[in-house]
């Protein structure tokens, strides 16, 4: 077959597309249009898969084969299954000249070879990249063909098979949606075995004794909210993040959850997710769910607060409890605050001065990071209104080594870390925010996010637990003027590690 040509063309006008609305194309987010402009695109002699013409149109091929059974597109029989065989599905629209031929056999009029087992010749195959270029497409990445590849899992496509018979081809694309938004965040999506399949969205993964999740999409065509279940599971046992949830989920149109059920599993309708608006405003909501479970995981990791304490100090053993900070300060007045302070009931104390009262020795005998330190493991908050100080520094120096193991890993996951390391290693020493990071890198927010929700993950399989590389603060830890939210920053020495593994 001659070689495409990479000149960009307009789709015809003549083309006959699917008794859709436009409305319909615009509020589902799927570009019918394009999907019926590359399957009249495809040339006599020529074939190419649903799932490349799904990813040009930015769907999936279950929706795809949907519409397209139903839609009087040209050249749809030149559409066939990844092994190059017709969908037993296939149909001709009411009316057509072919009607009565089979699929095969007019492929094989056109020029198409088939091999014994009735599969298409790989050579007269168009790719993705080529269907895109046919109907003036630009695709990000170089692996588009595989985009579908990735969700062809058995449990998976039973679950979408199930969904395509019983609902509209731009439902099937809002779940699929959903999930993609999903699994950027970090999250996992598993399924029920049960007669109505049910689709899990796991924050943590599905193994773990920890693993949580919002939402249960079911193939009937209900997406129950869990909050019955979550209110065992911290941090959402707290009433008041169930009540939040519960409100951003009803932002969307026609859902609406009553505060009456937070114990229970309301639910609302699947097709709420085809519409685009309400579909992006669900996704809100989760990706507000995924972000709480992501600080309550990160706080977790850089240490939970205590009761009492047992350490070191100056050659001695000591003991410190939140009580006695709290007891042992009574009757005293903070003094001027010169960088950092700590928040004891509600009053700031420089952090020596506090640490220094509470044990009753002089302040010489210890430093600053050691007061903060432990002051901190008592669960004070400490800040400081000097811009670009750590209160806590957290992070570890990695090897050069195993910062080039990791950048090596060729993983979503760490391609993002890299370009945050980047862009940190060009500030040393300043802390930095989710929606900075995504700034600073180009890359979306909630993928920032979803970046570091999976770096622990990461480092647990393959770096044998090894803490962070960078430091993670919340913003109103730092002080006054840090939004509330991460923040992360690379110390000078570790911002010279992370250059001298690039070099």
């Amino acid at each position: 077959m001659p070689a495409l040509s990479t000149t960009v063309r307009s789709p015809r006008r003549s083309l006959s597309h699917a008794p859709l609305p436009d409305a319909e194309t615009i509020e589902s987010g799927i570009a019918w249009k394009v999907a019926s402009a590359a399957v009249e695109a495809i040339p006599r002699g020529s074939w190419t898969t649903y799932g490349n013409v799904a990813t040009v149109a930015g769907t999936h091929p279950v929706p795809l084969g949907v519409y397209l059974s139903k839609a009087e597109v040209p050249n749809a029989w030149r559409v066939l299954q990844a092994a190059g065989t017709v969908s037993p599905g296939f149909r001709w629209v009411e009316g057509s000249e072919h009607a009565g031929r089979e699929p095969h056999e007019l492929l094989t009029e056109e020029g198409v070879a088939f091999d014994s087992d009735g599969r298409a010749g790989a050579s007269q195959k168009l790719s993705a990249h080529d269907l895109a270029g046919l109907v003036g497409v630009v695709l990000e990445g170089d692996e588009a063909d595989s985009a579908a590849a990735n969700e062809s899992e058995e449990s998976e496509s039973a679950y979408l098979a199930q969904l395509a018979s019983r609902f509209a081809a731009s439902t099937i694309h809002g779940v699929i949606e959903v999930f993609a938004a999903w699994r950027s965040l970090g999250g996992y999506v598993t399924f029920g075995s049960s007669a109505d399949v049910g689709a899990f969205l796991h924050v943590r993964e599905p193994g773990s004794a920890l693993h949580i999740w919002p939402l249960v999409i079911y193939s009937n065509g209900s997406v129950e909210v869990v909050f019955q279940w979550l209110a065992n599971r911290p941090p959402f046992d707290e009433r008041e993040l169930r009540e939040e949830l519960r409100k951003r989920l009803n932002r969307a149109r026609d859902v609406d959850l009553p505060e009456s059920k937070l114990e229970s599993r309301p639910s609302f309708s699947i097709e709420v997710l085809a519409d685009l608006v309400d579909r992006t405003r669900v996704i809100e909501a989760l990706e507000w769910f995924t972000g709480v479970v992501g600080e309550y995981d990160r706080l977790a990791v850089f240490g939970a607060p205590a009761e009492a304490i047992k350490f070191s100090l100056d050659g001695a053993s000591r003991e410190l409890s939140r009580t006695r900070v709290v007891e042992s300060l009574q009757g005293h007045s903070p003094a001027q605050i010169v960088t950092y302070w700590a928040n004891v009931d509600g009053s700031r104390w420089p952090v020596k001065q506090a640490f220094s009262i509470a044990l009753d020795i002089d302040p010489s005998r210890f430093n600053s990071p050691e007061a903060r330190r432990h002051l901190h493991a008592l669960g004070f908050v400490i800040g400081t209104d000097r811009p670009d100080r750590d209160p806590d520094a957290g992070g570890e120096l990695w090897s050069v080594e195993d910062l080039r193991r990791f950048a090596g890993m060729d993983t979503t996951t760490s391609a993002t870390i890299g370009k945050i390391l980047d862009a940190l290693a060009a500030r040393p020493d300043s802390w930095s925010s989710t929606t900075e990071l995504a700034g600073l890198t180009g890359v979306e927010r909630p993928r920032v996010r979803g970046a570091f929700s999976s770096l622990t993950r990461q480092l647990k399989s393959h770096f044998d637990g090894q803490p962070w590389m960078l430091s993670f603060a919340w913003g109103p830890h730092l002080g006054r003027g840090y939004a509330a939210e991460g923040h992360y920053r690379l110390t000078p020495a570790q911002a010279a590690r992370r250059l001298e593994a690039r070099g």
